[in-house]
């Protein structure tokens, strides 16, 4: 595991320790911030990595801090805040299964309430509803903005009408069921689109973010040659519709070059619906990914504990740092153990991870603890 193109988790006597971008398995790196999470693990990685990389930087620091390491004329930036920055074009995924990636982009977009049935099923209405008219606006040329415009700007039965009467068949599959029921039923359905696409219909940055163009961002991208980065604090709905439309992409590929894909600040992201089966799927795809993420607890409380646990069994390599969570310390603890169950005392105890200077490695073969690389102090990368 020294000295290869791929992912960096730090080094020791004999040089830097990589996993190699050809291995399988996916990695979870742990660290309270100021860790050294970005600098020390994604930066080196993101340098180290030789393939194409689909990056989630909340902060923008990694694309700022590799991009010539990287190839700027190689990297396309989706960053609505940016005016430079390329566009993204939901709609990019409708060229293939036309109703089925419709009511994907609906799902993406009204999420369900799972603790009350009734709003559940107003909310799969809405899906419906927000499905139908999807189909129907890009039938017409309609690009992702001028579509949710063109909802909001309408009565909820005159849209109902407008497409029964043009007799789309795709469409009327999803929209006619809104023709016999009360107009008190279709308002409260269409109540419940418009409170979920309000802010694609209203937000001139994300209008303008969101146009299709000649500069948008697809999937395809990665298999081109080129790296994507989401950059900056992208609206929570846009953000979990780009890594779903990437990862049933990363489904469907040719197993090529392997593609890393790095999700920076995780929590921040909400809960991923069948993240974990994305993981699943992800690692025979050839996508290497990386989680950061500051807590466990924090993944507890997103996901649940038995889904979390399970995002996290499914990362085969675990790197933690500096912790302060004393739940996350004692979870730690327990996977340092596993690796030497005949010492009669822990590897790692917990309040060790609270002031920890290096970053202690959990694989599949077993666990080292090794010194952090600042990519800053370290000639193979500071020429980057």
């Amino acid at each position: 595991m020294r000295n290869n193109n791929g992912i960096v988790f730090g080094k020791n006597n004999f040089g830097k320790v990589v996993k190699k971008e050809n291995e399988d398995g996916h990695v979870l790196v742990i660290g309270s911030p100021a860790s050294g999470k970005s600098n020390c693990i994604a930066v080196p990685t993101l340098i180290n990595w030789k393939n194409r990389a689909f990056v989630i930087d909340v902060k923008g620091e990694l694309f700022r801090k590799t991009k010539k390491a990287r190839g700027e004329d190689t990297i396309k930036v989706f960053n609505p805040s940016d005016i430079s920055a390329c566009n993204y074009d939901p709609y990019c995924i409708l060229k293939n299964n036309l109703c089925d990636s419709a009511h994907e982009i609906a799902e993406n977009i009204i999420p369900l309430t799972e603790r009350n049935n009734a709003i559940i099923n107003v909310s799969e209405k809405a899906r419906d509803y927000l499905c139908g008219a999807i189909i129907y606006f890009y039938k017409k040329g309609m690009d992702f903005p001028e579509t949710m415009i063109s909802i909001a700007a309408q009565t909820p039965r005159s849209l109902v009408s407008e497409i029964i009467e043009h007799n789309d068949g795709d469409a009327i599959r999803y929209i006619s069921q809104f023709d016999s029921m009360s107009d008190e039923t279709v308002d409260y359905v269409f109540s419940e689109v418009y409170a979920n696409i309000s802010s694609f219909a209203t937000d001139k940055m994300l209008i303008k973010a969101l146009r299709r163009s000649d500069k948008s961002i697809t999937p395809e991208d990665l298999e081109n040659g080129y790296d994507v980065f989401v950059c900056g604090h992208v609206y929570t709905k846009l953000q979990m519709m780009i890594i779903n439309q990437f990862c049933k992409f990363f489904e469907q590929r040719e197993k090529t070059e392997p593609i890393l894909f790095l999700m920076d600040e995780f929590q921040n992201f909400g809960k991923i619906e069948n993240f974990a089966a994305y993981l699943d799927v992800l690692n025979n795809e050839k996508i290497e990914v990386m989680i950061f993420i500051h807590s466990k607890k924090q993944l507890d409380v997103i996901y649940g504990k038995d889904q979390a646990d399970k995002i996290c069994n499914n990362c085969t390599y675990k790197v933690i740092l500096q912790v302060y969570d004393p739940v996350t310390q004692k979870w730690c603890s327990e996977l340092a153990g596993i690796c030497e169950k005949l010492r009669h005392k822990k590897l790692m105890q917990p309040e060790e991870f609270g002031d920890f200077e290096d970053v202690f490695c959990i694989f599949p073969t077993g666990c080292c603890r090794i010194k952090k690389i600042k990519y800053w102090e370290e000639e193979l990368f500071k020429k980057n």
